[in-house]
């Protein structure tokens, strides 16, 4: 295949690396469960009462190049928060993701928890990336994890919103009644 050795360092998983994927996994698991929470509530002069709450999104596709950990996140983060996770990562990590997403979907029968809540793509082929973008009756979110050129694919075949960022973080969301201080020390 001709990998570059910055590839070879994200697709290796040793020991040091799995024992950090293992924490990063108690630590999504010792987090506080996000659904039902309610964020804002308030009362009408009609008497209604009105709740901002937080729910599960549906199936969350996430679509990525070869980090084999963040197939584990991203499942455990669609899990926690009441999501179905949809995994699409890169063709030289392929064999590894089948692996831990075979781990997960035991873990998951083990708990009573239906198994297809993780899918990986089995398949490494390119075309599947535009096939998965335009699947708006399967697929209620699309989060592509990667470079520019993963980006722009998914932006330009996606029937579904999309969360993605692009070449960096550029973006800050203030809450209206966020600390206006604050808020410019983060800027």
């Amino acid at each position: 295949m001709g990998l570059s050795e910055a590839i070879i360092d994200r697709l290796y998983l040793g020991e040091k690396r799995f024992t950090a994927l293992l924490k990063s996994l108690e630590d999504i698991i010792l987090l506080p469960c996000p659904i039902g929470e309610i964020i804002e509530q308030w009362k009408r002069p009609n008497g209604m009462l009105i709740k901002k709450v937080r729910v599960p999104i549906g199936v969350i596709g996430i679509i990525y190049e070869s980090r084999p950990n963040v197939t584990v996140d991203s499942a455990a983060l669609c899990l926690k928060s009441g999501n179905v996770a949809i995994l699409r990562g890169g063709r030289e990590a392929f064999n590894t993701n089948k692996e831990l997403v075979t781990a997960i979907r035991e873990g998951l029968r083990k708990t009573n928890i239906a198994e297809d809540a993780v899918i990986l793509i089995p398949t490494m082929d390119r075309q599947s990336i535009p096939i998965l973008c335009a699947q708006r009756d399967f697929i209620d979110l699309l989060i592509p994890r990667g470079g520019k050129g993963l980006i722009e694919t998914v932006i330009n075949h996606a029937k579904v919103p999309v969360i993605k960022h692009y070449q960096g973080i550029c973006h800050v969301y203030v809450h209206s009644k966020a600390s206006f201080e604050k808020a410019l020390d983060i800027v």
